[in-house]
């Protein structure tokens, strides 16, 4: 990575740049083979030559001088000049359009519009002449229907409906009697020692450790297992449960007369003559047309758009780095470098960076005028039409008009056949039961119950407690 101050490469970093330059070159001059056959003055100067040097001197004192120059990038030195100018951008746009000049000048006049509407009609003069009739309208309706007299007669009775319903089921008719038994199963005998029994001392009562003799016994146990037997008894009957369903039958006898009405629709017709007259009106529609009348100038209007170049000129230096480095020959004819290379540095103005900006500038607009053609406009207004009115006698108009008037009812009377109706409701159904005795509910039940153990001692010998040394030893209890 390299470091810049200001656009420039620091002077240290240049040097460092030369010394690794060199050290390239002696290392490529390292490499170049050795030989008497370059002892020589002639091989000497192609050496010097091959590696870009110059050859001086002669003998031991022969010297190859090689110069290496590295010119820098430009960079910016000085004060940079700046120069501005306006430039056009593309063509100019130009709109032209007809505007308004001057005052307009308005004239109105009242023309007619189309044929003038002549309508005749009829209408009433005077007054009127009104006469009322009633006249029958159509047959006359004649209705018969029956319809209830006097006071129903109304008659209850319950009867069964259907087949009765018979139920019989068997449930317990006393208290459950409950019994228990057990029944003795599997015998199991087990067999262990006894405790030792009816013991006698057999040794002097003055020794400390009494010697006794006695009965060796076993214990049989025999348990067996047993099982619960409950039987429960229940006494039971039989219960039938007669159901009959029934209902309640009300009988309503209605007495009836037949009532004949005989309905004569009338109307009052009203009958009125007008006297009328024609009248003929003529309507002559018109118009009020007002012209206006608008000078007119064209405008032209162009517009070139432009721009602001920023034209910025920055001067630069370019500095040479010139390093020389003096080598001897060795006695094998390979170069040596003597000293240290010597690094010398100049300056020289390198070209100018050239810098151009673009900035939009106003554009330049140029506006001319002509007269151009006036505008005519004309408007139109409905005006008051002009009316002609005509009278003449017409013929009178006669009308007439019904209005429903007051039917004319005769009624007649004659005894009709009374009207029977039935309702049924549902009754209290009538139950009946009866009981008889049935067989007895057994349930018998087995449980496993406890056990019962017995113990049985019985003697199969004699043992010796506390028997001393001997015989007795191994008959011990």
């Amino acid at each position: 990575m390299q470091h810049t101050i200001g656009g420039r490469r620091p002077s240290g970093l240049r040097r460092a740049t030369a010394i690794a330059a060199m050290a390239i070159t002696l290392a490529t001059l390292t490499l170049i083979p050795s030989g008497a056959a370059f002892a020589d003055h002639t091989q000497q100067h192609t050496t010097c030559t091959a590696v870009g040097g110059q050859l001086s001197g002669s003998g031991g004192g022969t010297r190859c001088t090689v110069t290496r120059a590295v010119v820098g990038a430009p960079t910016p030195s000085g004060v940079p000049t700046v120069e501005e100018e306006v430039r056009l951008v593309g063509e100019p746009v130009v709109v032209t359009e007809t505007v308004p000049s001057g005052v307009a000048t308005v004239e109105e006049e009242v023309r007619l519009v189309g044929e003038p509407v002549v309508v005749t009609e009829t209408v009433p003069s005077g007054v009127a002449a009104v006469e009322e009739e009633v006249r029958p309208v159509g047959e006359p309706v004649v209705v018969t229907e029956t319809v209830p007299s006097g006071v129903a007669a109304v008659e209850e009775e319950v009867r069964p409906v259907g087949e009765p319903v018979v139920v019989t089921e068997t449930v317990p008719s006393g208290v459950a009697t409950v019994e228990e038994e057990v029944i003795r199963g599997e015998s199991t005998t087990t067999t262990a020692p006894g405790a030792p029994t009816n013991c006698r001392r057999v040794n002097d009562e003055k020794s400390k450790k009494p010697v006794e003799r006695c009965d060796r016994t076993e214990v049989d146990t025999t348990t067996t297992q047993t099982t619960v037997v409950t039987t429960t008894t229940t006494p039971m009957e039989d219960v039938t449960t007669s159901t009959q369903q029934q209902e309640r039958v009300v009988t309503t006898t209605q007495p009836t007369e037949e009532v004949t009405t005989s309905t004569q629709q009338q109307e009052r017709v009203v009958t009125t003559t007008q006297p009328t007259e024609e009248v003929t009106t003529s309507t002559q529609q018109q118009e009020r047309v007002v012209t206006t009348t608008q000078p007119t100038e064209e405008v032209t209007t162009s517009t070139q758009q432009q721009e602001r170049v920023v034209t910025t000129t920055q001067p630069t230096t370019v500095t040479t780095t010139t390093t020389t480095t003096v080598f001897r020959f060795d006695n094998n004819g390979v170069l040596v470098p003597t000293g240290s290379p010597r690094i010398e540095q100049s300056s020289a103005a390198g070209e100018p960076i050239v810098t151009q900006e673009s900035f939009p500038a106003e554009p330049e607009v140029t506006v001319s005028r002509v007269a151009g053609e006036p505008i005519v406009t004309q408007e139109s207004f409905p005006a008051e039409p002009e009316v002609t009115v005509s009278r003449v006698a017409g013929e009178p108009i006669v009308t007439q008009e019904s209005f429903p008037a007051e039917p004319e009812v005769t009624v007649s009377r004659v005894a009709g056949e009374p009207i029977v109706t039935q309702e049924s409701f549902p009754a209290e159904p009538e139950v009946t039961v009866t009981r008889a005795p049935a067989e007895d509910q057994v349930v018998r039940t087995e449980a496993p119950g406890a056990p019962i153990v017995e113990t049985q001692t019985r003697t199969t010998g004699s043992c010796v407690k506390n028997p001393g040394k001997g015989a007795d030893r191994d008959n011990a209890c």
